[in-house]
């Protein structure tokens, strides 16, 4: 990558749903161990799904979902999310940065944006679950201000990996 391209952090619009489908798949496949769900339940999913999906996050008050760019390229995604009767609370899912871009801020500046937004929707904290481990993504959410909350849970129904829950007050 070169340095003289634009740095952007920005909510995607309801008709970039085809950018968020193949950032979400290129996530899965590239980092299967962070996720809830898995590529091979997402790819087979209808385009209305993903059109959906984007023009509710597009449009609502109760989620954000950004996307890093680098220029024209697109590395990065993550969702900020209030979940049905958890109000005043955000939860961060599918915090991905694509591995060429890894190490440069991106997930930094992305999670920035959610808390920000959080913060803006009078939230009294934001809550996620990070793969158990010295990883860089729990490094990440401790700077941030993070500490763990419960016992490591399975990742997802029948998995042998576990994730931390993690919560920031404000």
């Amino acid at each position: 990558m070169q340095a003289e391209r634009a740095v952007s952090i920005r909510r995607l619009r309801a008709d970039e749903w085809k950018i968020y489908r193949e950032l979400r798949l290129r996530a899965l496949a590239d980092s299967p161990d962070a996720f809830g769900s898995t590529l091979e339940l997402e790819e087979v999913k209808p385009d209305d799904h993903w059109k959906e999906r984007v023009a509710f996050a597009a449009s609502s008050e109760s989620q954000m979902l950004v996307m890093a760019e680098f220029g024209t390229e697109r590395v990065g995604l993550a969702l900020g999310a209030v979940p049905p009767g958890e109000p005043g609370v955000v939860h961060v899912f599918q915090m991905w940065v694509a591995p060429e871009a890894r190490g440069q801020g991106f997930a930094t500046a992305m999670l920035d944006a959610l808390l920000v937004w959080a913060r803006g929707g009078k939230a009294k904290g934001v809550a996620l679950r990070v793969t158990c481990g010295d990883t860089v993504a729990r490094r990440l959410y401790e700077r941030a201000g993070f500490v763990p909350c419960g016992e490591p849970e399975p990742l997802r129904s029948g998995s042998v990996i576990l994730v931390q829950p993690m919560t920031l007050a404000f």
